[in-house]
């Protein structure tokens, strides 16, 4: 078992989902943390530490109810949001969701979360304009 601040966390509830280009993803019963990567070089590092820094000021400003909620974030190195069912398909974010343009848009960026739909991925300048 491993400590970070008052987040208990056990080997055996956590999974890595590497599917970012810029974060890498543990997801554990109740969370979802996100860090930058360091594999794909310093670039890609520095946009993972963007685009928490972007998820966490955009939900600090707006709290919009189709944004899953920061709950937790330090200096883009970490962000802990909820963890959310990822089962959404396209037609039902669409239909759910006041979407108008977004440059990162598919089915892996959305879940449910207590039943509503929710952007879990919104380090995006585009969602509401």
């Amino acid at each position: 078992m491993a400590w970070m601040g008052c987040l208990h966390l056990n080997k055996n509830d956590m999974k890595l989902v590497n599917d970012g280009i810029t974060r890498h993803v543990i997801v554990t019963r109740k969370y979802a943390i996100k860090f930058p990567r360091l594999n794909y070089g310093w670039y890609k590092f520095i946009a993972g530490i963007l685009a928490n820094l972007s998820e966490k000021s955009t939900w600090e400003v707006c709290h919009h109810e189709s944004l899953c909620p920061v709950l937790w974030g330090w200096a883009g190195f970490i962000l802990i949001m909820p963890r959310v069912q990822v089962d959404c398909s396209c037609d039902e974010i669409r239909a759910s969701m006041e979407i108008r343009e977004c440059d990162d848009f598919h089915e892996a960026n959305y879940g449910r979360l207590n039943g509503k739909i929710v952007c879990i991925d919104y380090a995006t300048s585009k969602i509401f304009n």
